[in-house]
């Protein structure tokens, strides 16, 4: 496909085949006749989605802004760059550790890495080898799952024994409720001057510089698994708790917006815009309507990917009119404007149900 800047190669389709004519139509499906085989449809929504590499990128568990504009990676190969250059894009290994599991990675502000790895956390200076980081320390030498970088410059680091502020003068400091450990940390989210703290089993959590208070709801309790929390336009937030998506507004009143039978509802939300909510999900990328939660449409997994099962909250990212999405097969790229263009996908209703003593017939 012609893009402003070069060629972008979207996929192979009909390989092998000889292609005598094709044509596009007002949908932007693509029609082609071969000399052997008949004609051929293109789908639109083949040309709005294309993958990364595979051979570079596996499993995608993060993706993050860097400091510099590019998205970064973590993966289960370790932390890569991915760069857009004249239409191509590449995946670049910030470390040469490809056996390092890497659940986040952001910058330091000084042109180096942090990585929050199975491993404990980890950091490269820039020019400088990976080093880890709170050797022996009861709650940073654990696998970290997430990384915050404050506005002075302050780390914090959430792992499944609990949370730590890495403080620039070196200080390192547990966040904790007076009762203990908050356990398991999976996921940090900064919303102004307060950040949202989402653990598994001990519900939200919400700091400020008045404390540490946990965040308790009809909707979300004290001993729940909170997976994601999005901040959103008017005050809103788009929390996964358990099975349930939970839309919060400024306040304080919460609302169910979808409930599933499995025992997580999803793993990532962000919102496309203030009607419209991207849900990273174990089966596929839902876009839902924020006023009555109905799914207006579903990715699902094509046939040039094993599966569309998001990985974790940071595993999806909005940027540029896209939206890059991690899976456990690699990651995927959706461009929203394409998508846009193609309109929703027609309903299915039956219409008609005959019945007969041998056979149940379903016509449309």
């Amino acid at each position: 496909e012609r893009e402003s800047d070069g060629w972008q190669l979207r996929g192979v389709g009909l390989h092998g085949e000889h292609v005598t004519h094709f044509l596009r139509d007002r949908d932007g499906n693509i029609w082609a006749g071969t000399d052997s085989s008949g004609v051929h449809k293109i789908g639109a929504l083949n040309r709005a989605i294309w993958l990364a590499d595979q051979r570079v990128v596996d499993s995608v568990l993060s993706i993050r802004e860097g400091d510099d504009g590019e998205l970064l990676l973590g993966t289960c190969r370790g932390a890569m760059r991915l760069t857009e250059r004249r239409g191509s894009r590449r995946a670049l290994p910030i470390t040469r550790d490809s056996d390092l599991q890497v659940w986040d990675a952001i910058g330091d502000g000084a042109g180096g890495y942090w990585l929050a790895t199975r491993g404990g956390l980890f950091h490269q200076p820039p020019g400088k080898v990976l080093r880890k980081q709170g050797w022996s320390h009861p709650v940073l030498d654990n696998p970290a799952r997430c990384l915050l970088r404050r506005p002075d410059g302050e780390l914090w680091c959430a792992t499944v024994a609990g949370l730590v502020r890495l403080r620039k003068d070196g200080d390192v400091q547990e966040v904790a409720p007076p009762d203990g450990s908050l356990g398991y940390v999976y996921q940090l989210v900064a919303d102004g001057e307060q950040v949202w703290i989402c653990t598994l089993g001990r519900g939200l959590w919400r700091w400020s510089e008045s404390g540490l208070e946990q965040h308790l709801s009809p909707l979300i309790g004290a001993k729940d698994n909170v997976y994601a929390l999005m901040p959103g336009p008017n005050g809103q937030h788009a929390v996964i708790a358990n099975s349930r998506l939970v839309l919060r507004d400024a306040q304080g009143q919460e609302r169910l917006l979808a409930e599933s039978e499995a025992a997580l509802y999803a793993w990532a939300v962000v919102w496309r815009d203030p009607d419209c909510l991207l849900i990273g999900s174990a089966n596929g990328l839902l876009e839902m309507r924020v006023a009555d939660g109905e799914v207006l449409r579903r990715l699902q997994p094509f046939k040039v990917m094993a599966g569309w099962e998001f990985t974790s909250p940071r595993a999806l990212h909005v940027t540029g009119g896209k939206a890059y999405c991690g899976l456990g097969a690699g990651l995927a790229v959706v461009d929203l404007d394409m998508l846009g263009r193609l309109g929703s996908e027609p309903k299915l209703a039956v219409v008609d149900v005959r019945s007969d003593p041998q056979v149940h017939r379903w016509n449309e």
